[in-house]
């Protein structure tokens, strides 16, 4: 079972914000009236970015021909640029213009009450993470070498 909803939270004329998304559909940031997440600033485009699932993780696609997102993990930045995309993990972040976003949580669909999974144990975090992930939603980690037992996800 794959990613669920994100919690978002960023800070606007000195309000902290924290909010929740479902990603059932592509989750869009921009200037436009019509994004989910509406900014205004120069640097940031009419549509700039969107998140959405793709291979179950969270990706962040650019979609700014003109401004740069900016991805923030294990103290590097990393320019995204048109077109481009990268996944996101809990305690990274990205900026849109001078606005920074942090993930501060990914969740996961639920298996029906006392029904276990085949989950594989990240060998950084600990935690287990349904199968179909490629890399850990908790650090960004390749799961190639975990272990896969029956669990639930999330769960160290």
């Amino acid at each position: 079972m794959g990613p669920k909803s994100i919690t978002l939270e960023w800070s606007v004329d000195g309000h902290t914000i924290t909010q929740t998304f479902d990603l059932s559909r592509p989750l869009t940031i921009g200037r436009k009236e019509s994004n989910d997440i509406v900014l205004d600033g120069g640097n940031i485009s009419r549509s700039h970015a969107s998140i959405f699932i793709e291979d179950a993780k969270v990706q962040l696609l650019n979609m700014s021909e003109s401004n740069p997102l900016i991805f923030h993990h294990q103290g590097k930045d990393h320019p995204i640029t048109f077109d481009e995309y990268t996944a996101l993990f809990i305690d990274s972040a990205f900026s849109v213009g001078n606005i920074q976003f942090s993930i501060k949580d990914i969740s996961f669909e639920k298996m029906p009450e006392g029904i276990r999974e085949l989950v594989v144990k990240c060998e950084v975090c600990g935690r287990a993470v349904p199968v179909s992930m490629i890399h850990c939603p908790y650090d960004g980690w390749s799961l190639a070498g975990g272990q896969t037992f029956l669990g639930v996800p999330g769960v160290n």
